[in-house]
Protein backbone atom coordinates (compact mmCIF):
# COMPACT_ATOMS: atom_id res chain seq x y z
CA UNK A 1 0.00 0.00 0.00
CA UNK A 2 2.96 2.62 0.99
CA UNK A 3 4.67 1.67 -2.50
CA UNK A 4 1.65 2.51 -4.26
CA UNK A 5 0.91 5.74 -2.45
CA UNK A 6 4.68 6.77 -3.17
CA UNK A 7 4.06 5.52 -7.16
CA UNK A 8 0.83 8.07 -7.29
CA UNK A 9 2.33 10.96 -5.56
CA UNK A 10 5.95 10.63 -7.89
CA UNK A 11 3.80 10.22 -11.04
CA UNK A 12 1.91 12.94 -10.04
CA UNK A 13 4.84 14.84 -8.92
CA UNK A 14 6.05 14.77 -12.67
CA UNK A 15 2.70 15.24 -14.26
CA UNK A 16 2.82 18.90 -12.52
CA UNK A 17 6.01 19.94 -13.45
CA UNK A 18 6.00 20.24 -17.25
CA UNK A 19 3.12 22.30 -16.93
CA UNK A 20 5.20 24.45 -13.83
CA UNK A 21 8.29 24.61 -16.33
CA UNK A 22 6.05 25.64 -19.20
CA UNK A 23 4.74 28.97 -17.29
CA UNK A 24 7.78 29.99 -15.29
CA UNK A 25 9.91 29.98 -18.51
CA UNK A 26 7.41 31.52 -21.09
CA UNK A 27 9.39 35.06 -21.08
CA UNK A 28 12.41 33.70 -21.38
CA UNK A 29 12.08 31.89 -24.62
CA UNK A 30 12.05 35.68 -26.56
CA UNK A 31 15.46 37.06 -28.23
CA UNK A 32 16.41 40.73 -28.41
CA UNK A 33 17.47 41.65 -32.04
CA UNK A 34 20.89 42.65 -32.49
CA UNK A 35 23.06 43.77 -35.15
CA UNK A 36 24.30 40.77 -37.13
CA UNK A 37 21.83 38.89 -36.45
CA UNK A 38 20.21 37.15 -39.69
CA UNK A 39 17.28 38.44 -41.35
CA UNK A 40 14.82 38.07 -44.25
CA UNK A 41 15.00 40.71 -46.99
CA UNK A 42 11.44 40.21 -47.98
CA UNK A 43 10.11 40.63 -44.68
CA UNK A 44 9.91 44.05 -42.27
CA UNK A 45 12.78 44.45 -40.49
CA UNK A 46 12.41 45.21 -36.86
CA UNK A 47 12.48 48.71 -35.46
CA UNK A 48 15.72 50.48 -35.52
CA UNK A 49 17.19 48.11 -37.68
CA UNK A 50 17.78 47.17 -41.97
CA UNK A 51 18.09 44.25 -43.57
CA UNK A 52 21.17 44.53 -45.43
CA UNK A 53 23.63 41.83 -47.55
CA UNK A 54 26.98 41.59 -45.85
CA UNK A 55 30.36 40.67 -47.36
CA UNK A 56 29.30 37.03 -47.12
CA UNK A 57 26.27 37.59 -49.40
CA UNK A 58 23.90 37.32 -46.06
CA UNK A 59 21.27 38.92 -44.78
CA UNK A 60 21.58 40.58 -41.43
CA UNK A 61 20.50 43.22 -39.54
CA UNK A 62 22.16 46.48 -39.32
CA UNK A 63 22.22 49.49 -36.74
CA UNK A 64 19.92 52.19 -39.07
Amino acid sequence: MRTRAIALMTAAALAASPATFLATDAGAKTKKHHAGQACNPKKKPPKGFKCKKNKKGKFVLVKG
